[in-house]
Order: structure tokens, then C-alpha cells, then sequence
């Protein structure tokens, strides 16, 4: 099927099985109008959603399983903010995310994904058209995922990243 855009009323993640069904429900839906939340602690992975290209609203994803972004690798652009937080021991980096580059919004806000060791899948992020907020994930050990930013235009927020009673690592800033 051809290209199309779809869900202007957005939509709402809470099972696998939503995810799963996802290209079966929406076949040829690459573009998002609307806001997506995904936010289950059955949800293991995003395989479903691998004909996105683009979300016009926010992207907020929480509370899940999942180990990896993998699923949401054609992504290219998030209209809106995007929300990574919350996250059990299963995520430990930002792999599926490499396509990437644009988050359009008021922010970029990374928390409490404590087993998060790096940032190296959004290596291919050049805009974030707000504020950049990285706080309380104690394994993040450097970020050099964000090193093709060309321009912050919001406040920087780089802090409580380490583990409790550890000093902050090398490659790791912990700006408040």
C-alpha cells in the first residue's frame, strides 16, 4: 500500500498485542498526526511499529520491558516533545533509534532508565527544538549520542546520572 498519514486523534500503546497488530491495523501508515504514548509493563518490544516515519505530536515512551528501540528505526522525526522514562532493568541503551534527527518540541526529557549505559542510538539527532533534560539514570556512563546536536535553543539539564555515592565518569557532565 502506498504511504499515508494517519491517527490524527493519535493513539495509545497499553499491550503487546496493540503493537503487534499495529501494521495489520494501520497497513501503510508511516506518518503519525497525533500524539503516541506507549506505556505497558507487558510491552517487550516495538517490531510493530517498524513503518513509522514520522509522529507529528509527542512520542512518550515508559514503563515498558522492552530492551531496545528496535521497531522504531525508520523513525526520523518527532513533531512535538519526546519522553524516555521509567524503565526496568530490560533497557539498557537507545539501539533502534539511530534514524532519528529531529525532535521538533518544547523538549527532550530522559529519566529514571536507571540500567541505561549510553545514549548512542540517537548519534544521528541534529535538532532539538527545546529543552534537553538527561536526569537520575545511575548506570549512564558518557553521551556521546548527542554529539551530532548542531543546536540546543531551550536550557540544558545534565544531572544525577551517576550512581548513588559515585562520582560522575568520565564523558559525563552532571550540569544543573
Amino acid at each position: 500500500m502506498a504511504a499515508q498519514s494517519c491517527l490524527s486523534g493519535g493513539i495509545t500503546f497499553t499491550t503487546q498485542a496493540q503493537i503487534d497488530d499495529f501494521a495489520t491495523n494501520y497497513p501503510g501508515c508511516t506518518e503519525i498526526l497525533g500524539n503516541v504514548t506507549i506505556d505497558g509493563t507487558s510491552i517487550q518490544n516495538l517490531d510493530g511499529l517498524s513503518q513509522i516515519v514520522s509522529i507529528n505530536g509527542f512520542l512518550t515512551i515508559k514503563n515498558t520491558v522492552i530492551s531496545n528501540f528496535n521497531g522504531l528505526n525508520n523513525l526520523t522525526t518527532i513533531g512535538e516533545y519526546f519522553r524516555i522514562e521509567s524503565h526496568s532493568s530490560t533497557l539498557t541503551n537507545l539501539d533502534g533509534l539511530n534514524n532519528l534527527t529531529t525532535i521538533g518540541g518544547n523538549h527532550f526529557l530522559f529519566k529514571y532508565n536507571n540500567f541505561v549505559t549510553n545514549i548512542n542510538g540517537l548519534n544521528s539527532l541534529t535538532t532539538i527544538g527545546g529543552d534537553l533534560i538527561i536526569q537520575n539514570n545511575g548506570s549512564l556512563i558518557n553521551l556521546d549520542g548527542l554529539n551530532s546536536i548542531t543546536a540546543i535553543p531551550g536550557s540544558v539539564s545534565i544531572k544525577s546520572n551517576e550512581s548513588p555515592g559515585e562520582p560522575a565518569r568520565a564523558g559525563q557532565s552532571n550540569v544543573s
